[in-house]
Parts: C-alpha cells; sequence; structure tokens
C-alpha cells in the first residue's frame, strides 16, 4: 500500500467512524453526546469534527462532566451521616 492509498483509506475510515457516532449520539444532549464519543475513545478534537462543534466547548463540557464524576465520587465515599 503506498502513501496515497493510505490516506485514502484513512479518509474513508474517519468518515465510517464520524457516521457511526453521529447515529449513535443520535436524541441525546450535546453533553451526553461527547461524553459517549469521549467514552468510545473519540479526541475532543475528533468528537468537535464529529458534531461540528467547536474543540473549546469540547474541552469544557469534558472538564465539567470531570467535576461533576468527582463530586458523585466524593459523595458516595463520605460516611454516613444519618446517625444509623
Amino acid at each position: 500500500m503506498d502513501e496515497k492509498q493510505f490516506r485514502e483509506l484513512t479518509a474513508r475510515l474517519d468518515a465510517i467512524i464520524r457516521l457511526l457516532a453521529i447515529n449513535v449520539a443520535t436524541g441525546k444532549t450535546s453533553k451526553e453526546r461527547i461524553e459517549l464519543l469521549f467514552d468510545a475513545g473519540l479526541r475532543p478534537v475528533e468528537i468537535a469534527r464529529v458534531l461540528r462543534i467547536s474543540e473549546n466547548y469540547v474541552n469544557v463540557t469534558l472538564s465539567k462532566l470531570r467535576k461533576e464524576n468527582k463530586a458523585e465520587k466524593e459523595e458516595e465515599t463520605k460516611p454516613d451521616q444519618t446517625g444509623a
């Protein structure tokens, strides 16, 4: 496989990935789409390209999701304060 064929194959695979990602993320909020695609292994720049949004928006959303997840984990590990 020469360089031109490799680039062509890569472009086709990229298009397939985009189409699959869009199909999977249909009917979800933008936050849910970003989280889903990130969990599927796409990088922020790829998510931005797939969803046609800015990479900055993706990064900010991912940062907020990390903070939410951290807060949830901290809440789960707090000792029970009900006295039971």
